[in-house]
């Protein structure tokens, strides 16, 4: 049979529909209401959609098409690479050393330390047993805590690439004072930002109000832009809206690549960009006792597919030792059995999405904009 008779039986079968046929058959299931209408909803920061969207709507946003997921370089990750980062709260080195090398034995690809007493601080004790070279190995903490890292790095893994982020608080100046004491080479990102949660918009602009901060500062005390760029990855909030957590993503990578473009570093790329997802504990009666779990494995689906670099699923309770095993497995069950891994950015080219996209980096851009105008 001729390719020319299965494309032709194909279109008899699974004939094109088009917005009139659709808004013809939507009309009778709603009484002869206009679905463009009832079926219309508001997202965040007043944003307006509608129900139903195909290609006549995106005939202005082909530029996305030079924002999808590109696929992993990495043959044993497969196309759409993410790496699994359980978090160990640091109360007792000992006991957090015990608890990172567990998860590592069980699957995790990395662990993120965060120190939460403001009276622990990192010791090489901590990473005993574990060899950075083979996995990925974060911090979320003030710089003051992390002081000795940059030497420990610098004297135990010397001209090595590493994989980390190091996401600060405090002031932004103690921050990139804490960036330049690492080496060039070391391949960590050392200037994360984690970003607080809001909405998907107020997210985005959030990052990028305190991304450009960051990168000004780095900037004054003489660090290259183009290492800066790369030395800066974002934690941002991964939530059950599913559309939403995925066009946040989306949106926040195309516009710090529009940012490192402003600042006139040409050969950095979207995909540079390490994004950080993180989805934290949720209780809800209603759903107990499975809640968080509902939660965590569907704000890591959206997280994920909204290009996310890093993933960390926080356990309902943090000393439950099954608890920590089902939000760890979330990202391995997605990967090993959800098989989505295989395909490097399988919403590119959806319409809803790219439309979600578009929106929410036009409005974060503008809101971006007047809060830098302000300042």
């Amino acid at each position: 049979m001729s390719e020319k008779r299965i494309r032709e039986q194909l279109e008899d079968t699974f004939p094109k529909p088009n917005k009139a046929q659709w808004q013809v058959a939507a009309q009778q299931e709603i009484d002869g209401k206009d679905p463009l209408d009832v079926l219309s909803w508001r997202g965040p920061d007043g944003l307006s959609f509608s129900g139903y969207y195909d290609k006549t709507d995106l005939a202005s946003l082909d530029y996305l098409r030079h924002f999808d997921l590109a696929p992993s370089t990495n043959g044993y990750s497969g196309a759409r690479a993410w790496t699994n980062l359980p978090q160990v709260l640091i109360t007792d080195i000992s006991a957090a050393r015990a608890k990172a090398l567990e998860h590592l034995q069980q699957g995790a690809d990395g662990i993120l330390f965060s120190f939460t007493n403001s009276s622990s601080a990192f010791t090489p004790a901590l990473l005993e047993s574990i060899d950075w070279q083979y996995c990925n190995v974060s911090f979320f903490a003030t710089p003051s805590q992390l002081a000795g890292l940059a030497d420990y790095v610098r004297k135990t893994y010397s001209n090595q690439v590493l994989q980390g982020i190091v996401l600060l608080s405090g002031d932004t100046e103690d921050a990139v004072s804490f960036c330049t004491s690492f080496p060039d080479t070391s391949g960590l990102c050392p200037l994360g930002l984690s970003v607080a949660s809001d909405d998907p918009v107020l997210d985005i602009a959030g990052a990028l109000s305190i991304g450009v901060d960051h990168l000004d500062a780095a900037t004054n005390q003489g660090m290259a832009v183009s290492r800066a760029l790369r030395s800066i990855a974002f934690s941002m909030e991964a939530s059950a809206d599913v559309f939403a957590t995925i066009a946040k993503f989306k949106a926040l990578r195309l516009l710090w690549y529009q940012v490192a473009q402003a600042y006139g570093c040409s050969d950095y790329k979207s995909s540079d960009l390490v994004l950080h997802a993180r989805s934290s504990p949720w209780i809800s009666e209603k759903y107990q006792p499975h809640g968080n779990l509902l939660k965590g494995t569907t704000a890591a689906l959206s997280a994920i597919l909204g290009g996310c670099s890093l993933l960390t699923v926080m356990p309902e309770d943090d000393d439950h030792s099954m608890m920590q095993r089902i939000s760890r497995n979330v990202s391995s069950i997605l990967r090993e059995e959800s098989h989505l891994d295989k395909v490097a950015d399988p919403l590119a080219g959806s319409y809803a999405i790219d439309t979600l996209v578009h929106r929410f980096a036009e409005r974060a851009w503008s809101r971006f904009q007047e809060a830098s105008a302000l300042r």
